[in-house]
């Protein structure tokens, strides 16, 4: 039971015995009042460390499960891109499967960014920040959003030209829809609509991203806790949003602030800094017609994947062998080095992946250039020393083109 002691107005936890004595006199009964405050403060410690421990072990499990489910979902959205882009070079723009056979490539794009979102929330990737242009991200994003902020209108408030930011784009984005996710949750089906606003800050040189609803808003008790990982004030969430939310802005070098009262809604703002003197400009394509002329050993363990690739290299003029493994490509290179004009290999591999593939080729003195296939972003250490180029799955026809021009010859037109 617990008590209150009187002098301080503290509350203690007492353990109360009572003992009737056996006498034939009037009942009278001996009581031992026990001070256990400290011994349930310290069990209710324990058992919150060992639910910590306990949640902590089952996220290392979900991240190294989706690190592997990731990786296969890579090389399927590998397959799946490459392999519409080759069909759609084959047909004429007035087709009428243009249109369907490019919903399908942007929905593989969607689809690996998700494995890269799971490579990231699996500790495997760490992807070189490239510039952004946020407000062609936002658009492109748009029919997820919508299906984010599920019956919730949305208002869009897009700068112009405005400059790009250095970040990761898969992470940017879901950045936004964890925004426009919880915004929804907010609404509750008030009346009003979710608005995602983008503006340049010329003073402070950033890029301002902001989230705004007119939903319930959240309490003071909830706003001191809203970044605390695994909280979440919904029966079935995971309490990631925000943490997540969080998590990227940091790793952008941006601030986050966030605005809420009970009744009147929620702002969340995000300040990235702007790359200094870059205009927001279309990505250069590149040498559409570009076919080039050489051999090339392509290394994959990955049928489907190798096959793909094949005849993706085939489609740009090239010559292709495939080998299965880094020992079998090793063996083709020492018979006949000279036959070899450039490798691309896959850097996930049983037995010699890609790195210890480069290594070998480049300690018996072959100087062939070698691009790395990787749906892991950045390379541990100096690994990245021991390739000429990389591209990150799944990947399209014209960034695969964009990486060979510039190593391997034109051919003859």
């Amino acid at each position: 039971m617990a008590l209150t002691l009187l002098r301080t107005g503290a509350p203690v936890e007492l353990l109360v015995t009572a003992v009737v004595l056996p006498d034939a006199g009037p009942p009278q009964a001996v009581l031992a009042c026990v001070d256990v405050t400290a011994r349930l403060r310290d069990e209710a410690a324990r058992d919150r460390a060992i639910q910590r421990t306990a949640e902590a072990q089952r996220l290392e499990s979900l991240g190294v499960l989706a690190g592997g489910i990731a990786h296969d979902f890579n090389n399927l959205m590998t397959v799946v891109l490459a392999g519409t882009d080759l069909v759609l070079q084959e047909l004429a723009g007035a087709s009428p499967h243009v249109g369907p056979l490019l919903d399908i490539r942007d929905a593989a794009r969607h689809a690996g960014d998700l494995a890269h979102q799971m490579l990231a929330y699996s500790g495997r990737v760490s992807a070189p920040h490239q510039p952004v242009d946020l407000a062609a991200l936002v658009r492109e994003l748009e029919p997820l959003l919508r299906a984010a902020s599920r019956s919730t209108p949305l208002v869009f408030e897009l700068g112009d030209r405005m400059p790009a930011i250095a970040g990761d784009a898969p992470q940017l984005r879901q950045v936004l829809l964890n925004l426009s996710g919880n915004a929804a949750e907010a609404m509750q089906g008030a009346p009003g609509p979710i608005t995602i606003a983008l503006r340049h800050d010329a003073l402070a040189d950033d890029i301002v991203i902001e989230v705004r609803d007119v939903g319930a808003g959240m309490t003071a008790a909830i706003q001191a806790r809203m970044f605390e990982p695994y909280f979440s004030t919904k029966l079935a969430g995971r309490g990631l949003g925000l943490a997540v939310v969080q998590g990227v802005v940091r790793a952008h070098g941006g601030t986050l602030r966030v605005d809420s009262a009970e009744g009147v809604g929620t702002t969340v703002r995000i300040a990235l800094r702007a790359i200094v003197g870059a205009a927001t400009l279309p990505p250069d394509p590149g040498d559409r017609a570009w076919r080039g002329r050489g051999r090339i050993l392509l290394v994959d363990d990955d049928v489907a994947v190798r096959r793909t690739l094949g005849r993706a290299l085939g489609a740009l003029g090239l010559t292709v062998v495939m080998a299965s493994d880094g020992q079998a490509a090793l063996t083709i290179l020492t018979e006949a080095p000279l036959g070899v004009d450039l490798v691309v290999t896959d850097l996930t591999m049983p037995g010699m992946d890609g790195i210890a593939l480069a290594r070998a080729i480049r300690s018996l003195g072959i100087a062939v250039p070698i691009v790395l296939v990787t749906g892991y972003g950045e390379l541990p250490g100096d690994s990245a020393r021991w390739f000429t180029a990389s591209v990150t799955k799944p990947f399209t026809m014209a960034a695969l083109r964009a990486v060979l021009q510039p190593l391997l010859p034109r051919a003859a037109p």
